[in-house]
């Protein structure tokens, strides 16, 4: 009988540990806001359907208005300097304007 708690004990203890791992292995998030050279609609839209799939982007808004790229990434994935490239290969002039740090999350 105490073989099958000991058993029981280590299967269940196996199943929760991989997940708390993970959990804490996800990187910070960070919000940058970068200034960039939109003209149109069109370039809304091109940045919008490129930059949002980037590996690690969380979240994105594009605000033609003030010609910003508001940008939320996991640092585990990826950094300010390459989403900054991936814009610049859209063939838009970037300058990255604010950085805010956030906490870990999901």
């Amino acid at each position: 009988m105490k073989h099958i708690v000991f058993i029981i004990a280590f299967l269940v203890c196996g199943l929760i540990m991989p997940t708390a791992t993970s959990a804490r292995d996800k990187g910070e998030l960070v919000t940058v806001v970068y200034s960039v050279g939109l003209h149109c609609n069109n370039c809304k839209k091109k940045v919008e359907n490129n930059i949002a799939f980037e590996k690690g982007v969380k979240d994105l808004q594009v605000n033609l208005e003030e010609k910003t790229v508001t940008v939320t990434y996991r640092t585990d994935k990826t950094d300010s300097e390459k989403i900054k490239e991936a814009i610049e290969k859209l063939g838009y002039t970037v300058l990255i304007k604010e950085e805010t740090k956030g906490d870990s999350k999901k």
